[in-house]
């Protein structure tokens, strides 16, 4: 079975989400990378949305959470899961 890649979130508040603009508004010759540059090592998912509390995260953002969590040991990742 082949082994996928581990899985990073970047999760935070408005300070991520402008993290995620300005790699998207930087030129191609800058070098920014939505996925710092490590798609040889993980894979990598950013997202940052202002205002953000821990409990509203949990109310409007779990979804996006448990998309990239990795798969638990027992389904060949490398992972707890989440529920």
């Amino acid at each position: 079975m082949a082994t996928s890649k581990p899985r990073a979130l970047v999760l935070g508040h408005s300070f991520v989400r402008r993290i995620g603009e300005f790699i998207d508004s930087s030129r191609a010759e800058d070098r920014y990378s939505r996925d710092f540059n490590l798609s040889n090592v993980c894979d990598v998912e950013i997202c940052g949305v202002g205002g953000r509390t821990v409990d509203r995260m949990i109310k409007l953002d779990l979804e996006k959470i448990k998309s990239t969590a990795p798969p638990p040991p027992e389904c060949g990742g490398f992972g707890v899961g989440v529920k």
